[in-house]
């Protein structure tokens, strides 16, 4: 499925982080790795102390800097058997990414959540946000840490939420591309809110919670998901599933991301009901921010629904 790998960076080791996960990927599957930076122009005050000794060769030299890291960077990759490729962009981080991945026709993004570096101004979790925002592509989005060495790159075990929608079930593809049938593990979860009875009129204190409704609504999960499982197994896969109950369905998929020590979280921009929740305010939003493990984010087939 995947056939290009673009991995943005910035010259930081942050945003390096994302690059031994890619490598893996692109090994697997017999990629190409496109390893990209976006030159933006940096103040002349922080190059020089004297702003009116900063001049286009030195601009220049700057970015000679980028593309030798760049080609360092490459290098070493390459040295390991890896196709690898080098772009230079110019502009705003987001949008020049964006294109570049249309362009370029990269099928994945694999990127960290944040850097800093020394060859450009830091980029923050607003490109990550911008990205999945952006691009029509899946972007797996790693949390990079201080002093990490020697972290697990390849997935074994995968959280898949899901919610008896197509929609959500554009994950699957993605998510099983990254992973070995055999030894890799699925966990199927449907996160079910508990629902209160109406009252009418409404009552100003908190009701129980309805168990005959939260039974039947348990009963369509389990068999919905066996239903899948059974397909994914069909097709060499590990799958386990669950059902969780809560009121909120971000902090029940991260809380079950821990129980059962996944991996990877995989899960598509929005869910039932069509309707349109991209990063900000969702439920993909509120697991990207708040898991301390590699997310795939997969966005809506069409980008215009």
């Amino acid at each position: 499925m995947y056939h290009r790998v673009l991995v943005p960076l910035d010259g930081s080791p942050f945003a390096e982080q994302a690059v031994p996960f890619a490598a893996a990927i692109a090994r697997r599957r017999d990629a190409i790795l496109d390893l990209t930076l976006v030159h933006q122009p940096v103040p002349a005050w922080s190059l020089v102390a004297d702003a009116a000794n900063a001049d286009q060769a030195l601009l220049l030299a700057v970015q000679e800097r980028e593309r030798a890291y760049l080609d360092e960077t490459a290098g070493r990759l390459r040295a390991d058997g890896l196709a690898v490729e080098v772009t230079t962009l110019f502009g705003h981080v987001p949008s020049a990414l964006a294109e570049h991945v249309d362009a370029s026709g990269a099928d994945l993004v694999v990127m960290t959540t944040h850097g800093r570096g020394p060859l450009s101004r830091f980029w923050v979790g607003s490109v990550a946000d911008a990205m999945v925002r952006r691009v029509s592509v899946p972007v797996l989005l790693v949390r990079p840490r201080k002093g990490v060495s020697g972290r697990r790159t390849t997935f074994r075990r995968v959280l898949i939420p899901l919610d008896r929608s197509e929609l959500a079930e554009t994950a699957l593809e993605p998510a099983l591309a990254l992973v070995e049938p055999g030894p890799a593990r699925l966990v199927l979860l449907e996160v079910l809110d508990q629902p209160a009875p109406v009252m009418e009129p409404p009552l100003p204190y908190l009701v129980g919670i309805d168990p005959q409704l939260t039974l039947q609504q348990r009963e369509l999960a389990e068999g919905y998901l066996a239903g899948v499982a059974e397909r994914l197994r069909g097709r060499g896969f590990g799958v386990e599933t669950r059902v969780g109950l809560g009121a909120g369905t971000a902090d029940a998929v991260l809380a079950q991301a821990k129980t059962d020590r996944v991996d990877l979280i995989a899960l598509a921009t929005h869910g039932a009901g069509g309707l349109r929740r991209l990063a900000l305010g969702s439920v993909a939003d509120k697991i990207v921010r708040g898991a301390d493990r590699p997310v795939l984010v997969v966005p809506p087939r069409d980008r215009g629904e």
